[in-house]
């Protein structure tokens, strides 16, 4: 009977030890692996050549957007892609989403003395919409220059990649092409340019009005709204009357650009003028036009100046018939600033 008992005994201290001895500490599960954050790509941009008015010469355009686009490869942060040949104004933007890029740079020039309004802008490639604008007098290659640079940090800002990008060079950036749209244009050379912008003889094709000078513009700025198309015009011929009326404003004015909708001034001219009161919003409608008096029986336009009061009454309307766009609108402005020299 003490046999089973001792058997018993020691069966129940084995028990207890075991129950005592510490577990195994489990293996730590791996820690799962940061996910790296993805680096924005470099938007991709276009750089057109520029349109010209008036006397200037023809290789002036090809010549400012070379240096639009050395400047902006220069700096970093973009893409900057080649223009191939022969690309009309016509389709840019079908160019521009064929080469997958984001954004494209034009503009336009209008001789003013010495130098040239030069009027920017950026267009997205995805909506087809003008994001950025911007007139300046330019009479060196610096001018110009402080314009790309202008241009490049508002595509950085509204890719949302702001100041990031400043002074990086982006991996994927092609270097600036040495020629745009087939012009042969050293860009070694290019400062030469302004120091023989205009054809021999040649006049600016628009001069200011009484009261009005390039260097001394009233305190009173234009806000210019988008040209509408109507009977007879096609839309880029609308795009490039907002751009002539842009340069020919920026001629007297202190001028901006908006894209929001003007065609019910009376309901959006509070919108576009915002908390600046003290400006004039100018407009228009382009139509194509056939008159056997004036042009022969060949094709013309007849583009109709339209300025508003920040509340929306109307302060001035003229409508001028030319044979091209730019004449036209040159001439509806000259008249405006002849009656309105200060634009009021």
């Amino acid at each position: 009977m003490r046999r089973p008992f001792h058997v018993l005994l020691v069966c129940s201290c084995l028990a207890l030890i075991g129950a005592g001895a510490p577990h195994p500490a489990p293996s730590p599960s791996p820690s799962p692996s940061a996910t790296p954050v993805p680096v924005a790509s470099a938007p991709v941009v276009l750089v057109y050549p520029f349109d010209t008015t008036g006397q200037l010469k023809a290789n002036v355009g090809n010549g400012i957007a070379q240096v639009f686009t050395q400047e902006m490869t220069s700096a970093g942060g973009l893409t900057l892609l080649p223009v191939p040949d022969s690309v009309h104004r016509s389709d840019f933007l079908t160019n521009a989403n064929k080469q997958h890029a984001d954004y494209y740079v034009s503009g336009y020039m209008t001789p003013i003395g010495n130098g040239a309004a030069v009027v920017v802008q950026v267009v997205s490639a995805d909506s087809g919409i003008i994001v950025f604008s911007n007139t300046q007098q330019a009479y060196s290659m610096n001018d110009v220059a402080t314009q790309a640079q202008e241009a490049r940090e508002a595509i950085l800002e509204i890719s949302g990649r702001g100041t990031e990008a400043s002074g990086t060079q982006s991996a994927s950036a092609t270097p600036a092409p040495t020629s745009t749209n087939g012009a042969s244009v050293n860009v070694g050379g290019l400062g030469n340019l302004f120091s023989g912008l205009f054809h021999k003889g040649g006049k600016a094709a628009v001069t200011p009005g009484p009261g009005a000078t390039p260097h001394v513009k009233p305190s009173r700025g234009v806000i210019v709204a988008h040209v509408q198309a109507g009977a007879g015009a096609a839309a880029p011929d609308a795009a490039a009357a907002t751009g002539a009326l842009t340069s020919a404003m920026g001629t007297f004015f202190t001028t901006t650009t908006t894209n929001a909708d003007a065609t019910a001034m009376t309901t959006a001219a509070d919108a576009i003028c915002g908390d600046n009161r003290n400006n004039t919003i100018a407009t228009g409608t382009l139509e194509g036009s056939k008159s056997s008096h004036m042009f022969g029986g060949g094709n013309g336009y007849a583009f109709t100046l339209s300025i508003y009061t920040c509340f929306g009454s109307s302060l001035y309307q003229n409508t001028v018939h030319a044979n091209d766009v730019t004449s036209a609108v040159n001439a509806a402005v000259k008249a405006y600033v002849a009656d309105h020299p200060t634009n009021n």
